[in-house]
C-alpha cells in the first residue's frame, strides 16, 4: 500500500492539474495580450515593437493582479507564490519571444516583403534584378521604407534633427553607445559585421 503522500497517481494527478493551469494561463494571457493590440493603449507610438513592449508590460501587470486574486479564492488547485510567478513570466517571456522573432520581422522584414511580393505573383519568375527593382522602386520609392526608419530613430532618439538644416540629421550619443552596444554583441556572435563598420568594407574604387 503506496503512503497516501507519495501515490503515484495522486503525484500525476496535481502534476496534470498544474500544467494544465500553466497552459490555460499561457492562453488567457496571450489573448489579452492580441486584444490590447485592438485598444487605444499607446497607439501614438508608431514604432510597433516598443508598443508591443508596453502593451506586453500593461497585460503582465493586471494578469498578475488576476492570478493573485484566483490564487487567494481558487478552490480548485492551491498556488503557492512560485506559481503564481511562472503563471505570469513564462507567457509573458513566450509572447516577448514571438514579438521579437515574429510579429517585428513582419512589420520591417524586407525578405517578407520580397517574398510576399512574389507570392501575389507566383505565376511569375523574378531575376536578381527584378527584385532589386522592386525594392528600390516599392519598398524604398512608394513605401517610404526610409522615412519611416527615420521617424523611428527619432522617436527612440538615436538621431536628432540639425537646426538650421533642412532635412539634415546627426546621430546622437545615445545612437554611439546603442552602436557599441551592438558591436559588443557582433564580436560575440557570428553576425554579419559589414553592417556594423559600413566603412571598411564598402569596396573601394
Amino acid at each position: 500500500m503506496f503512503n497516501e503522500r507519495y501515490n503515484p497517481l495522486k503525484i500525476v494527478g496535481n502534476a496534470a492539474k498544474y500544467l494544465l493551469f500553466y497552459f490555460i494561463a499561457f492562453l488567457v494571457f496571450t489573448v489579452i495580450y492580441i486584444v490590447s493590440f485592438r485598444t487605444p493603449l499607446f497607439v501614438a507610438n508608431r514604432v510597433l515593437f516598443y508598443r508591443a513592449v508596453s502593451l506586453l508590460i500593461i497585460v503582465g501587470a493586471v494578469f498578475s493582479i488576476i492570478v493573485i486574486i484566483f490564487a487567494r479564492r481558487g478552490k480548485i488547485i492551491k498556488l503557492a507564490v512560485q506559481d503564481v510567478l511562472i503563471a505570469v513570466v513564462i507567457p509573458l517571456c513566450l509572447n516577448m519571444t514571438f514579438l521579437s522573432l515574429v510579429t517585428v520581422s513582419i512589420d520591417r522584414s524586407i525578405s517578407v516583403f520580397i517574398l510576399a511580393y512574389m507570392a501575389e505573383n507566383k505565376d511569375r519568375a523574378w531575376t536578381e534584378e527584378d527584385i532589386t527593382d522592386l525594392f528600390l522602386n516599392v519598398y524604398m520609392d512608394k513605401y517610404k521604407a526610409m522615412d519611416r526608419r527615420f521617424d523611428e530613430q527619432l522617436i527612440t532618439g538615436s538621431i536628432e534633427r540639425i537646426e538650421g538644416e533642412k532635412g539634415a540629421y546627426q546621430i546622437t550619443d545615445k545612437g554611439v553607445f546603442l552602436i557599441n552596444c551592438f558591436r559588443l554583441v557582433g564580436n560575440v556572435f557570428p553576425v554579419d559585421n559589414r553592417f556594423l563598420y559600413p566603412e571598411l568594407y564598402i569596396p573601394k574604387e
